[in-house]
């Protein structure tokens, strides 16, 4: 027993041995502003868009999630894709429930341009710190809760994912040799919670030259390189190789990120047929899942995805088919 706790755990444990999986991709792209981050993240898509396999199970297209004042469709005339402008207030929860609404309609590759308003945006973390009055230690709980909920949405989205953040140049005060107070710059830093750039696979980050430098990563044929133009696939390339590397096998999230999309379909279909709104209230979730009725309980308890495909289907009939009074 562990002498600092007198709990017992109950979990069953497995070691096997370890096998490299074909991923999804977690990219983080940063720089200041004008350094090319929403270009050369549509051009990364776009690659990806265009080298899926046959059997990829997606819409074949890309969604950016725009919270820089849709500055990402001046772009349009270059690249194919669609967009969700959310203003603010930018809400950990507001990006989660985009991001839902973007991969229930199945997208191949989504951008989140940009994941620093998250952080320090108006009504972002930090502003709702400042926001609230009494104590700033326990303001940050709730806060805090929501933000490692944003980072989890990430962590386990189903398709293909680049975040784009700002940077920021950083200073301190120092002493100099002489016992006087100096401004000392200290670089370019992520506009973010402390550590975010942890939580993806590769972090890369431009200048205002448009380098792409390479910060850190688990793709170790990219660790370190420096890419001139990051839009002529060099870098995405092998990014795209190394994704698609190891075995092909469900890993142990698939099938509860499978019925997660599968819900938000069904919540957008009833969202498109008028009966249930945007921010859909605990009655009308209560409605949508009597509608669908047992296939909620099948679907909670299916391992196989040929039969959620079905429950899927059938799910989405009942819900086109079903005309509640006053509506």
């Amino acid at each position: 027993m562990n002498p600092k706790t007198s709990r017992r755990s109950n979990r069953k444990f497995t070691i096997a041995k370890a096998v490299k999986h074909q991923l999804m991709l977690k990219l983080l792209l940063s720089g200041p502003a004008g350094s090319g981050k929403t270009w050369c993240a549509l051009a990364m898509a776009e690659y990806i868009v265009q080298n899926l396999p046959d059997d990829h199970n997606t819409n074949g297209r890309i969604c950016l999630l725009d919270t820089e004042a849709n500055s990402a469709s001046l772009y349009a005339d270059r690249y194919d894709f669609d967009v969700l402008v959310m203003e603010p207030p930018f809400d950990p929860v507001d990006y989660i429930a985009a991001m839902e609404m973007i991969v229930a309609q199945n997208y191949a590759v989504v951008i989140v341009d940009s994941v620093s308003h998250e952080w320090n945006g108006p009504g972002g973390c930090l502003s709702r710190v400042d926001a609230s009055t009494g104590n700033k230690h326990a303001a940050w709980k709730p806060v805090t809760q929501d933000h490692l909920a944003f980072v989890n949405e990430i962590l386990w989205y189903p398709t293909h994912l680049i975040l784009c953040g700002r940077e920021k140049e950083t200073t301190a005060q120092e002493k100099d040799d002489r016992g006087r107070n100096q401004v000392v710059k200290l670089g370019m830093q992520l506009e973010q919670r402390g550590g975010f750039d942890y939580e993806v696979q590769i972090h890369a980050r431009f200048d205002m030259d448009h380098t792409l430098r390479v910060d850190k990563t688990r793709c170790t044929v990219v660790d370190s390189q420096t890419y001139q133009d990051a839009t002529d696939n060099r870098f995405i390339s092998v990014v795209w190789q190394w994704l698609n590397s190891g075995e092909a096998q469900a890993d142990p999230q698939h099938f509860q990120r499978l019925i997660k999309t599968i819900l938000g379909q069904w919540l957008v279909s009833a969202q498109a047929a008028g009966w249930v709104g945007e921010d859909p209230n605990e009655r009308e979730r209560k409605l949508l899942r009597s509608v669908v009725g047992d296939l909620y309980t099948e679907l909670m308890a299916s391992q196989d995805d040929d039969e959620i495909k079905d429950i899927q289907a059938r799910g989405l009939a009942l819900i086109e088919a079903h005309k509640p009074s006053g509506v």
